[in-house]
């Protein structure tokens, strides 16, 4: 980062007594002040250092303060310093339209007048601060998305190092536990076989587990790509994927033409999310209904979905349903490793919405979200 703006006006002119006076009002505002008597004395000063703002005649003997000018913005240290000018004998219209062509904020006619002049300053000075601090800050926000880059590359490789690790005992877990299922099975009792069925459920759902880390992570550092998405559409072929993977009988309704703009890839997995857990929670229901619509919340319109499942607990679920890990309902009640919620709003905020829920236990659920970019 680069050192703070300093607050010293380089003032320009050919005349010692002008020098004087513009120093001496400058100095009233609380900035140092450095004195150039010609242009290549100008440039000698602003080659290796920055100035808050500069105060030049244009009237100068050799390089005229146009020029000077000019040449002042070749470094790198004085591309967006305030310049102002000052003339008695430049004073056409044409010449105040040369000055700004030249990068000019300012052209003063004299004899100054020294309130204007320390007003003037005052601000220049200020713009000139508040620019510096702008750039500072995006050179550090710069830095800090490489710093970031850097660590989720490294987070990438060390997930699915990890996932590897983690699958070789699980698989040989699972591996001999069909073996003894299938060899051994005659020499053990009730008890046994209980033991190695947990033994199974608990390898698949710690595969599971690890399945969904990755895909939350996946979320995490994926970019997102708008486009328009008819999110009727898509919520009809998810639904349509649940109903084939596990048929039973629901009600589903789903309102169409609803669209928005964002991810598709991201999208479907929000709705799979959404979907799926409504499909799980319903699944004690005779008759199960499962809703994706649209509705005007708080003075914006919000998506959700909506089911008649088993609902949960607000007291319980606040500050928790979104994260990662936090189960309301136990494993027996419904499968799950507490990731999907936590994916569905890390969806959500990259689009710049919103997601809550409402629900009462036994009496089903919605879940609104908001998409910024619809």
């Amino acid at each position: 980062m680069n050192p703070p703006p300093c607050n010293c006006v380089l003032v320009v002119d050919d005349t010692p007594e002008n020098r004087r006076l513009f120093s001496l009002i400058l100095r009233e505002t609380g900035c140092e002040t450095v004195e150039a008597a010609s242009g290549e004395e100008a440039l000698a000063l602003c080659a290796s250092r920055e100035y808050s703002m500069i105060l030049m005649d244009v009237h100068l003997p050799g390089l005229d303060g146009f020029e000077t000018a000019r040449r002042i913005r070749a470094f790198d240290c004085c591309q967006t310093t305030p310049i102002v000018f000052v003339s008695a004998v430049y004073t056409a219209e044409r010449d105040v339209f040369q000055g700004y062509g030249e990068g000019a904020v300012d052209y003063l006619l004299s004899p100054v007048v020294p309130e204007i002049l320390r007003a003037k300053a005052r601000v220049f000075v200020e713009i000139h601060h508040r620019r510096r601090a702008v750039e500072d800050h995006a050179r550090e926000l710069e830095r800090i998305n490489r710093e970031l880059a850097a660590a989720n590359e490294e987070l990438e490789s060390f997930s699915y190092a990890a996932a590897h690790d983690l699958r070789a005992p699980l698989r040989a877990i699972g591996g001999f536990s069909e073996i003894l299922l299938e060899d051994y099975l005659p020499a053990l009792d009730a008890q046994g076989r209980d033991y190695l069925r947990r033994i199974g459920d608990a390898t698949g759902r710690m595969n599971g587990l690890i399945d969904d880390l990755l895909a939350l992570g996946k979320v995490t550092r994926s970019e997102v790509h708008l486009q328009s998405v008819d999110l009727s559409a898509l919520a009809g072929e998810v639904a349509r994927e649940i109903q084939d993977d596990s048929p039973r009988a629901v009600d589903w309704a789903i309102a169409p033409g609803l669209a928005a703009r964002g991810d598709p890839g991201l999208l479907r997995i929000l709705l799979a999310n959404l979907l799926g857990n409504a499909w799980k929670y319903t699944a004690r229901r005779d008759h199960a209904r499962i809703a994706f619509g649209r509705e005007a919340q708080d003075g914006e319109e919000a998506f959700f979905v909506r089911d008649n499942g088993v609902g949960f607990d607000p007291a319980l679920a606040a500050g928790k349903l979104f994260k990662p890990f936090q189960r309301l309902h136990s494993a027996e009640e419904a499968p799950g490793c507490g990731i999907g919620l936590a994916t569905v709003r890390r969806i959500v905020t990259k689009h710049g919405g919103r997601i809550w829920a409402e629900s009462a236990k036994g009496d089903g659920a919605t879940f609104w979200f908001t998409l910024d970019h619809e």
